[in-house]
């Protein structure tokens, strides 16, 4: 049988335990706390450290657009690019020609020394004549087509 001692050990003993457990629950109460506290100045450093790689990777992105723009500078980054810089170069190549286009809108006073250059229509010594061509065309004429 059990008397009333037995119990009264069992009742110190049920009661030094739940004082460790309850010690027990404190410290790791405590220790949760720290844990957070920690969770939250790691989470906020983490966004720090984000920022700050953003800015970075702008910065570092500046830099190469700044080198890379005179290294790449008359070169075409496609295909079709590069088609039409040629097409352009045509085009402005024609417009520079000095020989397309002959037109004087106003003979100079001095117009005997234009024909003998030859630039006068008329006056029979344009390359165009010398071929058997008259030299018959305005300027919204292209010399080039009339072979056409």
């Amino acid at each position: 049988m059990v008397g009333f001692k037995e119990l009264l050990r069992r009742l110190k003993v049920q009661d030094q335990m739940t004082k460790q457990h309850q010690t027990r629950l404190d410290i790791i109460s405590e220790d949760i706390g720290e844990l957070q506290k920690n969770q939250t100045t790691t989470m906020a450093k983490i966004a720090q450290y984000k920022r700050k790689l953003m800015d970075l990777s702008q910065r570092t992105l500046q830099v190469l657009i700044k080198q890379e723009i005179p290294r790449k500078s008359g070169y075409a980054i496609q295909a079709d690019e590069e088609q039409l810089r040629v097409q352009l170069d045509t085009i402005q190549g024609e417009l520079n020609a000095p020989t397309q286009f002959k037109v004087v809108k106003n003979p100079p006073a001095n117009a005997g020394d234009l024909r003998d250059m030859g630039v006068i229509p008329g006056s029979g010594r344009s390359p165009a004549e010398e071929h058997g061509n008259p030299l018959q065309y305005s300027c919204l004429e292209n010399p080039m087509d009339r072979g056409a």
